[in-house]
């Protein structure tokens, strides 16, 4: 189901359009929160960058309670390298 733009601010309902769900089905967007997972301090739990100083092993199994909690293989998982820039990366299947 599409949803229109309707500002920044959460209470205002959706920020983003997702009319992208009809184009695309059965690909799965979710944000998560950091609890949850077995990284410890400063990386708050559940830690999904592999680019910190959290040990690979803890993002790996953050990744799979990740995978596990909303039913999907963590090995086919897209992400990208966060950048501020005006590039656009397409990923393929």
């Amino acid at each position: 189901m599409p949803t229109e733009k309707t500002g920044t601010n959460p209470a205002d309902g959706p920020a983003v359009s997702a009319s992208w769900a009809d184009r695309f089905p059965g690909l799965l967007v979710a944000q998560t929160t950091r609890h949850g997972g077995v990284s410890p301090g400063s990386m708050g739990s559940l830690n999904l960058g592999w680019y910190t100083e959290d040990p690979p092993e803890n993002v790996r199994e953050n990744y799979r309670r990740l995978g596990d909690a909303l039913a999907f293989d963590p090995a086919r998982i897209a992400a990208g390298y966060q950048v501020h820039g005006s590039e656009i990366l397409r990923v393929a299947a």
